[in-house]
């Protein structure tokens, strides 16, 4: 008897689970959804396409963004169309090991860098023994998904990297919906930043202000650079941050980045950010 009470309220939850995830997903049919996960002192966004796509830029320091993922994905059918590690620093990958190994990926982007640590390594590993996965690294190129471009750039086919500094190997993720845009930076430093610059003119097809800017690197300031927020003049600035010991974000940056009229936005004290672009290319926070 307690065996059929068990199996009945197994089979309850995974129908309501499916029904909550299913009717989130038709409420955000038309829609470009941006989720800037709280993982605490570290980096995972969530985009999701107008026809349901999923595209996952870095997993976080844990496995908050997993939990979350599982909110909007049927567990029973864990499918992500691209993964993006932008670079292999433990508060982006920690999470990626976590998601490759529960989740079916149809594409892995990341930069190859000469790194031992044994999360880098555990992470190589996944990537050489997944069976179907196809992978991206180090080339840079676009993709078009349901209307929506995305842009994935290489900093190493433009700028000479120092090897031990992983996070100027940060793979930049543009997004261009219509009229609307967007930018990924990863963990890049002032130097990146300055000579991604006409990269990302040329190859992104931004017009007028960037709509979002993912601010590089949890708002540190050997991560901001004037001359690329002066270019890009960013509307809203979005930080993710969490308790730290380093002074994330700066209270300067963010002044820089109030005094250039951007909104600043941090998932240290707002939580998980969702940004809800329409079909008319307007936006706003959901």
């Amino acid at each position: 008897m307690l065996k059929l009470k068990l199996l009945v309220f197994l089979v309850l939850y995974v129908f309501l689970k499916f029904s909550y995830v299913e009717v989130k997903n038709f409420l955000h049919r038309g829609k470009v959804m941006l989720d800037f996960i709280n993982v605490g002192q570290g980096d995972s966004i969530l985009i999701t396409t107008p026809f349901g796509k999923k595209i996952l830029i870095d997993g976080g320091p844990n496995y908050d963004s997993d939990i979350f993922i599982d909110d909007r994905l049927p567990f029973f059918n864990c499918f992500i169309d691209y993964v993006v590690l932008t670079h292999p620093d433990a508060d982006h990958l920690t999470g990626v090991n976590r998601v490759l190994k529960r989740c079916k990926v149809g594409l892995l982007v990341f930069p190859e860098v000469a790194l031992e640590s044994k999360l880098y390594q555990d992470f190589i590993k996944t990537v050489k023994t997944a069976e179907g996965l196809d992978k991206q690294s180090n080339k840079s190129f676009s993709a078009v998904l349901d209307g929506a471009t995305f842009y994935f750039l290489f900093p190493s086919e433009s700028a000479n990297l120092e090897i031990k500094n992983t996070n100027d190997y940060s793979v930049f993720l543009c997004l261009d919906y219509g009229s609307f845009e967007a930018l990924f930076t990863g963990d890049a430093s002032t130097r990146v930043l300055k000579s991604m610059v006409p990269v990302i003119k040329d190859r992104c097809n931004i017009n007028g202000p960037l709509e979002v800017l993912k601010v590089p690197h949890h708002g540190s300031k050997y991560n901001y650079d004037e001359y690329f927020v002066d270019e890009l003049k960013p509307l809203t600035a979005v930080i993710s941050v969490g308790r730290n010991k380093f002074g994330h974000p700066d209270p300067q940056i963010i002044d820089k980045y109030l005094k250039n009229k951007a909104s600043v936005l941090r998932t240290d004290t707002s939580g998980t950010i969702s940004i809800v672009v329409h079909k008319d290319k307007s936006f706003k926070l959901n």
